[in-house]
């Protein structure tokens, strides 16, 4: 059950700055979303920095991208971030459509 004022999606939690915890790929994982809408192959995705949890390339820290139908067992945390990470660009054209972003 959500809290009083805190995100309900993921749109929410980038603009409260939120950190987001779910299972993909197998995986746990916790990211800092940065960017949320439609990818160039017509995917609803996400933009995120991990910075833990587990990864199929054996890296679990970094720039990731996650498209959302496969991700399960989405939850806003209550962890916070402070500013975008290094090397995000708000002007990134993988994505086609933008919902929300940093």
């Amino acid at each position: 059950m959500r809290k009083p004022n805190a995100p309900a999606s993921i749109g929410d939690a980038i603009r409260a700055r939120r950190r987001l915890s779910f299972s993909y790929g197998g995986h746990p994982r916790v990211v800092e979303p940065h960017v949320h809408g439609v990818d160039a192959t017509g995917h609803v995705a996400l933009s995120a920095y991990q910075v833990r949890g587990g990864s199929q390339t054996d890296e679990p820290v970094g720039w990731k991208h996650f498209r959302l139908d496969d991700v399960r067992h989405l939850t806003v945390l209550d962890e916070t971030f402070p500013d975008p990470r290094p090397g995000y660009n708000r002007a990134d054209k993988t994505f086609m459509v933008v919902y929300s972003q940093l």
